[in-house]
């Protein structure tokens, strides 16, 4: 099952899939856990093998991977907004998020169209 925190990282690694490599782009999210997972909890991952500091398994790691490459590649900065604070285009995203929520929902998007956790990033 897809979290809220998991959509947010796929996000960001989708429209950093869109960005030519090279470019610089500041990325603006509420989200502290996907900015800091395609940073610096993903650099420390790395440097222990993709495990956790408990010697876990780092879970949806091919993701992680994914995100940190294109961050790499990129010239990205990261800023972080508090959520529900007035900032006008953090309140239009979320407003459009839950807009297409509202439409999966209604099965105006069909479902199967959502394919989440994708092959991709199992």
């Amino acid at each position: 099952m897809a979290t809220n925190n998991m959509m947010e990282v796929m996000a960001i690694v989708e429209l950093l899939r869109m960005v030519e490599t090279g470019t610089e782009i500041c990325i603006t999210s509420d989200s502290q856990y996907a900015i800091r997972s395609l940073t610096d909890w993903a650099i420390g991952w790395e440097a222990l093998g993709w495990k956790t500091r408990s010697g876990k398994r780092v879970k949806m790691q091919s993701l992680f991977k994914l995100g940190l490459e294109l961050v790499r590649e990129r010239n990205v900065t990261f800023q972080w907004v508090p959520s529900h604070s007035g900032n006008k285009y953090n309140d239009m995203v979320d407003a459009l998020a839950g807009v297409a929520m509202d439409d999966l929902i209604k099965n105006v998007v069909p479902f199967k169209t959502v394919t989440y956790p994708s092959k991709e990033y199992a």
